[in-house]
């Protein structure tokens, strides 16, 4: 059995995956865990690094994520040996505001400049 966590659930490209291995066996061999990503529209590209885990029972490692593209929801899957388990995100677009009220300030206090000297 898999636990699969995305964090954070709403990001506009870098995410973190966490997932646990909740076999209770002592003895669990390890087995190879294979990540993958959908989106309804198929506009996102998904980067994971690394892609595929090797984990053994009780075992929790954790795998980086990029998501490009068209903002909108997504699914991540961990799967292993019949075993699934997904999480639901989203990608949002980046909030572009500070940068413009920032360059709208210098802009302004350049003009005031020029206008002293």
């Amino acid at each position: 059995m898999l636990l699969l966590k995305l964090a954070p659930k709403r990001a506009t490209r870098d995410f973190t995956i966490t997932v646990t291995d909740r076999r209770a066996e002592a003895d669990a061999p390890v087995r190879a865990v294979v990540l993958s990503g959908s989106d309804p529209t198929d506009d996102l590209a998904f980067t994971f690094k690394p892609q595929t885990l090797k984990l053994a029972g009780g075992e929790q490692k954790t795998a980086s994520l990029q998501v490009r593209g068209k903002p909108g929801p997504f699914t991540v899957a961990a799967t292993a040996e019949g075993d699934l388990a997904s999480a639901k995100g989203e990608l949002i677009r980046p909030d572009y505001l500070p940068w413009i009220i920032s360059a709208i300030v210098l802009l302004v206090a350049l003009l005031g400049i020029g206008f002293i000297v």
